[in-house]
């Protein structure tokens, strides 16, 4: 999720808009395509109420990853009635849209949905010329706007295509070296990230090591790009960070088993 907060506050109001995606089950999404209607934010959250959650659970997401994909709602987010000129509403789609493809980078994509309320918004979406859209009111005033991997790539070097490239992970980091590295890209400080993890400086430094190890067994050319920059003094973590902001896979969920299970069972097809 994002929050936008407007510095100074606009007519009184320090936050002037919110967004938020959420992973729902693959079956949710196509029974919503089969009989698209309005209220798609409504029906998640009553889900979550009534004790019968449509969003994915935590501990699958790494096995979608690994296999079929994940299937994401864009929620319809909300900005302040008034008081916002044509301008800052466009810096605040801008802001909601960097921040949705920052946040699902890196994961397996199979379809994003959206419920389009706002004329402007569709005719944006529209021009875009890759996603679809279902109509889900009788005047037309309300639709789905869908977006699939096949539409995506089909223009690559779109927004749309940046979000659904995928490469498999080749770091196979552990869950705690991953929130280490999260939390680095932050910009903390070893000290902050103590802090923040519950770690002591020892033990930091030591997921540091064991990372830069990782990475020169893994990804040999990264460490002669270090050796090369050894005589200016760069530090090791430069050239990981920005392997890993390049590389946002590396930082998500990954169930390896199922790659191992695929395998598997593609041997015992074989004999």
């Amino acid at each position: 999720g994002i929050v936008v907060e407007a510095t100074p506050p606009i007519g009184g109001h320090r936050i002037v808009s919110t967004g938020m995606g959420v992973m729902v089950t693959s079956s949710f999404m196509t029974a919503e395509l089969e009989n698209p209607r309005p209220g798609l934010n409504s029906r998640i959250i009553a889900s979550l109420a009534q004790g019968q959650p449509v969003l994915l659970p935590a501990d699958q997401i790494g096995r979608y990853n690994a296999g079929e994909g994940m299937d994401i709602v864009n929620l319809y987010g909300s900005w302040l009635a008034s008081g916002l000129d044509p301008a800052q509403v466009s810096e605040i789609n801008t802001l909601l849209a960097m921040s949705f493809l920052e946040t699902f980078s890196g994961f397996r994509l199979r379809r994003v949905i959206r419920e389009v309320r706002c004329e402007a918004e569709y005719t944006t979406m529209h021009q875009s010329g890759v996603f679809r859209f279902y109509p889900t009111s009788p005047d037309g005033t309300i639709s789905l706007a869908v977006l699939t991997k096949e539409d995506a790539m089909s223009m690559p070097h779109a927004f749309a295509g940046a979000m659904f490239r995928y490469r498999k992970p080749e770091l196979r980091l552990g869950s705690a070296d991953q929130q280490l590295l999260l939390a680095a890209l932050k910009g903390r400080t070893d000290e902050e990230l103590c802090a923040e993890l519950g770690l002591g400086l020892p033990t930091i430094k030591k997921r540091w090591l064991a990372i830069f190890a990782r990475v020169t067994q893994v990804l040999p050319e990264l460490q002669q790009m270090e050796e090369a920059d050894s005589v200016r003094g760069r530090q090791k973590r430069h050239h990981v960070m920005a392997y890993l902001r390049a590389h946002p896979e590396e930082l998500r969920p990954y169930d390896w088993t199922v790659e191992a299970s695929a395998a598997a069972k593609r041997r015992g097809t074989e004999r």
